[in-house]
């Protein structure tokens, strides 16, 4: 993907209350690519176009910047210019403006560019979207030279460790080597390259060639069946260990868990090969434990430091690692006097073969497909499409039309290389022409929940590479023909839209401040006895006297992608379903983000979703046992001894955040191993729902009991807000008028979902604030 950041706002951090705005807006973020992902939901502009169409698009912009810095720019470096002039003469003699973009959205974006103090342009992603995948970069990174604000950003000094992995056409080269008979020993380790590389490799049966394979998995995979010795090595999660990211930094692992199976420390493993192969003096330490200690010993001792060496460690220990001050600022890139690059030239009557082009993408929850094995990875729905359980392919209603297939119809796509049959979902996401496909599914030998599920996209990859960057090319032109059968798509979203309800709102910069400067009060009838109105409620007001415990749910930093779902599960034991359970619309996550597109179908916006411990919760009237009950603490409390499963709080729920346990669900062993010994496990029958990790409320205050002091803001949290790694969610309590959500339920951006009905939520959300491209 490409897109551009006028002036990135991360940098800016995430402890300010209020959004970064800069004037009358925030910084601006335009998003240009063959698909709607969760990077161009948070974009304040997509441009989702055909894959060639990122190449073209890219030189437009080089082409207008280069113009502007001719003139009206004359701090451009002279050899800048020369070397975009020189890149551009073959491509803008053919004509390189994209058809699908206006002339007058290019001017747009190059003009918010020019006019930013810090603007970024970035090229790129985990997976090449077409064989253009290095032009553009090239193109991205004269976009940065073109602009002084820009060089600021990039350090090339604190280098990533990715840049010493090697590519795909040295894996390339590998294999070919397997082949010849030239490597005897293949160690194998974090990787499932039978799966991942192209099929027209042969990966899996070059490797056989080799005398020996050894692979070091954790679990059975398709790489693991063709090896001939399994040495099971620890997961990082056992394990100790250290690794450098970048240049600068250098963080610790250590084992957060006891070692359940047997399996071994990788170090151990080969400390005691190498010293029964090489003798003991060579490989003098006992343990891996003792050779990291000795390392980091080293690490002491360059530095010399004014302390002994154990504090020096449990120092380190307890930070997580060892932090260099390696700041280069100041030091501005440049461009190599030797550099001479003319863009290629893409010919428009190229014939290709095949109807339709074809972007691949790795999924949040499954990455290349190293997380296909995990039920709850499987049950997380897909942050786009809301899929869980199994592949499908991404095709725009207009082409499904034409194809003559709908949700769930089975297609076969092939190309030169391959054929998978894959279902169909009709959604917006692509341009017309276009397909994406998610990888990760498709194994044949990764155990119980990720075996058969639809399908292997990567089946499709074609044998060559890209040619300067050696990477695998994840676009390619491919045929799709609609077969005879049906595969159902569990997903879990009730509609695309939001059929003017309100749920997930948004509102302007310009508004959002004008607001602030006024005084505007938010739209908040707050969950205690100050929103108390007799015309109006049929209950008397709660009283809380010391807690009410409330979340603050900022929808401008919620990107959707699911990790507080998944704590959810994690930390209060809810059952994974499995996908026959999903279609019939039994899942049980007690947190949900929901999707909802704009009414143009170009934006997305998300909404997590949960018990909103309302103040006047319409689901505790109803109950004819009062399963459902208001604790003095203001939680929407479920006593599940006295549910008999009437489900009439369920009905008159309406946020429909109750679940339903219609079995009695268990976990094969040992998935129960990881159950939360703070929180029951539920029997069929009863419903169940957020409890705003009421354990963690308890312990909390418990602890400052025993400790004689007041419970303090932020001392704890829920599971959800601790793991959202942008800081969407903040929990509180609402009682104490300096708590932080407090001071948000006070922004002008709060309103509470639904708030009409008079519920009284205790989960405030923050609009989202937009703004728009601009012709210029």
């Amino acid at each position: 993907d490409f897109f551009y950041d006028g002036a990135s706002r991360i940098v800016d951090g995430f402890e300010d209350e209020e959004p970064e705005l800069r004037g009358d807006s925030k910084n601006f973020f335009v998003y240009v690519g063959p698909r709607m992902s969760m990077t161009a939901a948070s974009a304040d502009f997509q441009l989702i176009i055909e894959p060639d169409d990122q190449y073209r698009t890219a030189l437009a912009l080089l082409e207008m910047l280069l113009a502007d810095a001719d003139h009206s720019r004359p701090s451009v470096d002279e050899h800048v210019r020369a070397a975009c002039r020189k890149a551009l003469t073959t491509a803008a003699a053919e004509g390189v403006k994209p058809a699908a973009v206006p002339e007058t959205t290019l001017r747009a974006i190059a003009t918010r560019f020019q006019r930013a103090k810090h603007p970024l342009v970035l090229a790129g992603g985990l997976g090449y979207d077409s064989r253009q995948a290095t032009p553009i970069a090239v193109a991205a990174n004269l976009m940065n030279l073109l602009t002084p604000g820009s060089r600021e950003l990039l350090d090339f000094q604190a280098v990533s460790s990715l840049d010493r992995t090697a590519t795909a056409h040295e894996l390339l080269e590998l294999g070919e080597e397997l082949a010849r008979g030239d490597i005897d020993l293949l160690l194998i380790h974090g990787v499932n390259p039978v799966f991942t590389l192209p099929p027209g490799w042969k990966f899996g049966e070059k490797m056989q060639q080799a005398n020996m394979v050894v692979s070091f998995s954790s679990c059975p995979d398709e790489t693991t069946d063709l090896a001939d010795l399994i040495l099971p090595a620890n997961t990082p999660l056992e394990s100790w260990d250290d690794y450098s990211p970048k240049t600068g930094i250098t963080g610790l692992v250590q084992p957060v868990m006891g070692q359940p199976f047997d399996s071994r420390e990788l170090g151990d493993i080969l400390l005691q090969t190498g010293r029964e192969t090489a003798g003991p003096t060579r490989f003098p330490w006992p343990d891996y434990y003792t050779l990291l200690n000795a390392q980091w010993h080293r690490r002491w001792q360059e530095q010399n430091s004014t302390t002994t060496f154990d504090p020096f460690w449990f120092s380190a220990l307890q930070q997580g690692g060892l932090w260099q001050d390696t700041d280069s600022r100041g030091s501005s890139p440049s461009l190599a006097a030797d550099f001479d690059y003319q863009f290629p030239v893409l010919d428009r009557k190229e014939q290709r073969v095949g109807d339709y082009s074809v972007v691949m993408y790795p999924t949040i929850q499954f990455f290349d497909g190293r997380g296909a094995n995990r039920p709850w990875l499987q049950e997380l729905p897909d942050p786009v499409t809301q899929i869980t359980w199994g592949g499908w392919v991404e095709v725009h209603p207009r082409t499904a039309a034409a194809l003559g297939v709908a949700k769930g119809d089975m297609v076969h796509i092939s190309n030169n290389h391959g054929t998978i049959e894959v279902p169909v979902l009709p959604i917006a996401t692509v341009p017309a022409g276009t397909v994406a496909l998610p990888i990760g599914q498709g194994h044949s030998a990764y155990g119980r929940y990720a075996t058969g599920q639809p399908a292997n996209p990567l089946a499709l990859l074609p044998p060559d590479t890209e040619t300067i960057s050696g990477g695998i090319i994840m676009s390619f032109p491919a045929t799709i023909q609609k077969t005879d059968r049906c595969h159902a798509l569990a997903n879990t979203d009730g509609s695309f839209f939001q059929e003017g309800r309100k749920l997930a709102r948004a509102e302007s910069c310009i508004s959002y401040r004008q607001g602030v400067a006024q005084g505007r009060a938010p739209e908040v009838d707050i969950p205690l006895p100050g929103g108390y109105d007799r015309h109006r409620d049929i209950y008397p007001a709660h009283d809380h006297k010391e807690f009410r415990w409330c979340m603050i749910v900022d929808l401008d930093r919620c990107i959707g992608c699911g990790a507080c779902v998944i704590a959810c599960y994690a930390e209060n034991n809810v059952a994974i379903v499995g996908r026959e359970q999903v279609l019939k619309e039994r899942e049980m996550s007690w947190l949900r983000i929901q999707r909802y597109f704009a009414d143009d179908g170009k934006t997305i916006r998300y909404l997590p979703m949960l018990c909103q411990h309302c103040d006047e919760a319409p689901c505790e009237s109803v109950c004819p046992i009062f399963a459902p009950q208001h604790s003095v603490d203001g939680l929407n409390n479920q006593v599940y001894n006295r549910c008999f499963g009437t489900r009439f709080c369920s009905q008159n729920d309406p946020y429909k955040v109750r679940r339903f346990n219609w079995f009695t669900f268990t976990r094969p062993t040992p998935l129960d191993w990881q159950l939360n010994p703070d929180v029951t496990v539920r029997q069929k029958g009863v419903m169940e729902k957020c409890s705003f990790c009421v354990q963690r409320i308890v312990a909390a205050k418990l602890k400052a009991k025993v400790e004689k002091r007041k419970l303090g803001d932020g001392e704890f949290t829920t599971a959800c807000a601790q793991t959202c790694p942008v800081q969407a969610l903040t929990f509180g309590n609402l009682v104490d008028p300096d708590s932080r959500v407090s001071r948000l339920i006070r922004d002008p951006r709060a309103y509470q979902v639904l708030g009409y009905l008079n519920t009284k939520p205790a989960v405030i959300y923050l609009k989202k604030l937009s703004q728009e491209l601009k012709p210029i």
